[in-house]
């Protein structure tokens, strides 16, 4: 009887211990801590006006064509979307909401992201990222060749010729700290610009031991108890 006991009690705990303890929670922004990379083009590399992050609150200088910019957000994270093409929104402070990198300069720009880690019992999981690009044609700005998550080249729809609009990209697990993106720049269509930046998918909670997993645990310590009373 003490065996028969012991292998009920065990599959018994073992039920409720496997019980969904999770519970996924959606987003479709997930906040970022910060992101480096290197700073927009402008006048210097052959624009009519600058591309620059010039909201950029981190380190390195926001006025110089492709400097290194580190630690801090800017365009790319504030929310504002381009509601018009790059040529009737720049202007020669780099205040306008895109940032822009010609092939030549900062070629094929590459921006790394750092997720705000929930601080709780979790798992996160990157799943999507949605990039507001021009893809105007006009004065050699077009949607790049490839774009890279994490290094690995996914597929992606850019907006139809002469516009500008959200290209979605998906397919991926990340579980942060981190992401990467990377724009590999056309030789037809030089000029890349973006406005915003979106990283969309889950963050996995996963509770404290509950009391119905305590529970388990009980029973299955009390079967032992009673496995070792009964061959005494």
């Amino acid at each position: 009887m003490g065996r028969i006991a012991i292998i009920g009690a065990a599959a018994m705990a073992a039920a409720l211990l496997a019980m969904p303890a999770a519970a996924g929670v959606a987003f479709t922004a997930y906040p970022i801590g910060y992101y480096d990379m290197p700073n927009g083009d402008g006048v210097a590399a052959g624009g009519t006006w600058n591309y620059w992050d010039a909201i950029y609150d981190g380190v390195g200088d926001v006025t110089r064509d492709a400097a290194p910019l580190r630690f801090g957000r800017g365009k790319l994270t504030d929310g504002v979307v381009a509601q018009q093409p790059w040529f009737l929104v720049s202007d020669s402070a780099g205040l306008g909401p895109h940032v822009g990198w010609r092939l030549g300069s900062a070629t094929n720009p590459e921006i790394r992201f750092v997720f705000l880690m929930p601080t709780c019992r979790c798992w996160l999981h990157i799943q999507g990222v949605t990039i507001w690009l021009d893809n105007s044609g006009v004065g050699g700005v077009g949607a790049p060749r490839e774009i890279l998550v994490d290094g690995v080249p996914l597929p992606f729809v850019p907006p139809s010729p002469g516009s500008f609009g959200p290209v979605e990209i998906s397919g991926f697990d990340n579980r942060g700290p981190y992401a990467t993106l990377r724009f590999v720049q056309d030789p037809a269509a030089p000029w890349t610009m973006v406005s915003e930046v979106q990283w969309s998918g889950y963050v996995i909670f996963v509770p404290a031991p509950s009391s119905l997993g305590l529970f388990a645990i009980g029973l299955l310590g009390l079967a032992l108890q009673r496995r070792v009373a009964d061959t005494a």
